[in-house]
């Protein structure tokens, strides 16, 4: 099998709380049966919500654009574009973009997600 490439923009835009997402890297994309990934764009002000955790995947951003702030089990730390993020198995966490310009970020999973099965923390707010 040779190479197999995607456009981001050939994958459907999801608007979720606070961000729109567009989830290219799957199974029915590419194949991927490992690891799950695409890019998030969060406007200025807005945050990732709800917080949220995954039970079973480790989730790692890279920060391409933009400049923020991260919400991990309740401390905060200063992100800008070059930063890589971890969160681990079971992590609350949400990001909030803190600029003037919208963020943007890519998001790998392992094992891949399916985002209906986070754990959702609504009353956790980002402070």
């Amino acid at each position: 099998m040779g190479p197999k490439t995607i456009h981001y923009s050939d994958v459907e835009l999801r608007s979720l709380e606070g961000r729109d997402v567009r989830l290219i890297i799957n199974e029915n994309t590419f194949g991927s049966k490992e690891l799950s990934g695409g890019i998030v764009w969060l406007e200025p002000s807005m945050v990732t919500k709800p917080c949220h955790a995954h039970m079973n995947e480790e989730e790692v951003v890279y920060t391409t654009k933009g400049d923020g702030e991260v919400w991990v089990d309740g401390e905060t730390a200063t992100v800008r574009a070059g930063d890589f993020i971890f969160f681990p198995k079971g992590s609350r966490h949400m990001l909030r973009n803190s600029g003037g310009t919208t963020m943007q970020f890519l998001f790998i999973f392992a094992p891949p997600i399916d985002p209906s099965k986070y754990k959702q923390y609504p009353e956790v707010d980002f402070t």
